[in-house]
């Protein structure tokens, strides 16, 4: 997005914010004024930008997939990207059955309650080992009432039950460490690292757990999409190729960068 974009979006969420309202209808409410209340809170959200805090923090609430999502600093903002990896995903479920996907790594539950959501015939369960997200995600489901299961565990550790699922899907942690220092200071200064960063050292790790997993809980047939860093594409792939599983392939975002990984259990 550029800045001029970024700008004008950021104008429209402030406004609808301050007067409750869609902004295509706020030009119809001109005449009714506006209260102190409502300058004081600009005036909080104008010092707040200034720190330079993330507009959607500031609000409380990020759109993903047209809906309103609860963010705050224990969660990622969702980003266009890992919208795009929610349509690979519905476009590869097959129709009118009912269907079992998992969320690993569910973070504010943005992309388990989308898909519970978009597509009737399934549902979903989601982990993640924040109990702070969790307690968001369960507060956008209930809100946007949407069926899905939240489970606090930790990656690593989980090696799940006797379910098995027709398809996996996450967007993990996968931003090395030492990249960090690169990246803009608003999301490095005020999103949680937690949910950003890996090791320099072993960038693949998520990947390495998320692969095994997905040849253990896919039912034959079922696939595994995952977010990935721009950079490793083809190691991201092989990883999950090593892992025994099948038509791994990697596909680009928006901007033409290596984003997702799929891959399927025959």
């Amino acid at each position: 997005m550029g800045l001029q974009e970024e700008v004008e979006s950021s104008y429209r969420l402030i406004a609808e914010h301050l007067y409750n309202a869609p902004f295509h209808l706020l030009y119809t409410q001109a005449h009714e004024g506006v209260t102190e209340a409502q300058i004081a809170l600009q005036e909080h959200i104008l010092m707040e930008l200034r720190t330079g805090k993330p507009l959607q923090y500031i609000l409380g609430s990020a759109y993903f997939y047209n809906r309103a999502f609860r963010v705050t600093p224990d969660t990622l903002i969702p980003r266009r990207e890992t919208e795009e990896l929610c349509a690979i995903v519905l476009r590869y479920l097959p129709p009118q059955i009912s269907l079992c996907g998992l969320d690993l790594c569910t973070g504010s539950g943005c992309i388990a309650i989308t898909l519970a959501l978009e597509n009737a015939h399934c549902t979903l369960e989601a982990l993640d080992v924040s109990p702070a997200a969790l307690a968001i995600a369960r507060e956008n489901a209930q809100r946007l009432k949407a069926d899905v299961a939240f489970v606090e565990t930790d990656l690593y550790r989980w090696e799940g039950g006797a379910r098995c699922y027709d398809f996996i899907v996450s967007n993990p942690p996968y931003i090395p460490q030492i990249d960090g220092k690169s990246m803009s200071r608003r999301v490095y200064d005020f999103e949680p690292h937690l949910a950003l960063f890996v090791p320099t050292k072993t960038p693949l790790l998520p990947y390495q757990r998320i692969a095994y997993l997905a040849a253990r809980l896919l039912k034959n047939g079922g696939f595994v999409a995952c977010e990935i860093y721009e950079t490793l594409g083809h190691e991201t792939a092989e990883v999950f190729r090593v892992a025994g599983l099948k038509n791994v392939s990697v596909h680009c975002d928006f901007w033409g960068k290596e984003r997702f990984v799929l891959a399927m259990k025959e």
